[in-house]
């Protein structure tokens, strides 16, 4: 692993880091201070080893099957949230998390599930801008958030590709940082909408 240092705003300062575990896991990323707070990002690729039977040798292979490959980013809001709450779009995972709980606006819920010990709670943190900022992560993949009673946030994003993927050839540095800019919005959004939403 290692890990570089770089600043793209007066008040957003970014520290690239880098780790990898064989056939499990790869992650690239960074540590974001932004007004005080400070956040983590990856870009994160998982991955599981599956046995299988090759039909022609009937011998037994292993094959790296990718389970996940987006953004994962975390937090600490640095106020206790007064409740447990886990929010999944609405599909497999939602029911098998046993989400059941329909909060937030209409369009909101259409979207997304909300499992909470707390409705009551979990509802007050549900604003409009934190509603919005969790549809418009949507244009990224598939948003997954996680907020515990102790203020600790962590957020993943099913992008189906890297974050901060660079693509191919070269490219200017002022574009990187445009484009890393750009990433970074959809999330410390969310994160200023729960702020400001907190008692």
């Amino acid at each position: 692993g290692g890990e570089s240092g770089g600043t793209v705003s007066t008040n957003v300062t970014l520290m690239f880091w880098f780790c990898a575990s064989p056939a499990s896991a790869f992650a690239f990323g960074m540590t974001v201070v932004q007004d005080g707070l400070p956040v983590w990002l990856a870009g994160l690729k998982l991955c599981e080893m599956a046995l299988y039977r090759d039909p022609e040798t009937e011998m037994e292979k292993e094959e790296e099957r990718e389970i996940f490959l987006g953004l994962w980013f975390a937090c600490d809001l640095g106020k206790e949230i007064g409740c447990d709450c886990t929010i999944t779009p609405k599909g497999v995972l939602g029911r098998l998390t046993g989400s059941r709980n329909a909060l937030g606006s209409e369009v909101f819920a259409r979207k997304f599930q909300v499992q909470t010990d707390r409705p009551d709670w979990a509802e007050r943190l549900l604003t409009q801008p934190v509603q919005e900022a969790m549809l418009s992560l949507l244009s990224m993949g598939k948003t997954y958030l996680r907020l515990r009673p102790d203020g600790k946030l962590t957020l993943a994003v099913s992008m189906g590709k890297p974050m901060f993927y660079l693509g191919k050839g070269s490219v200017q540095a002022e574009s990187i940082q445009r484009r890393f800019v750009e990433e970074l919005r959809g999330p410390t959004r969310l994160v200023d909408a729960l702020r400001r939403s907190l008692p």
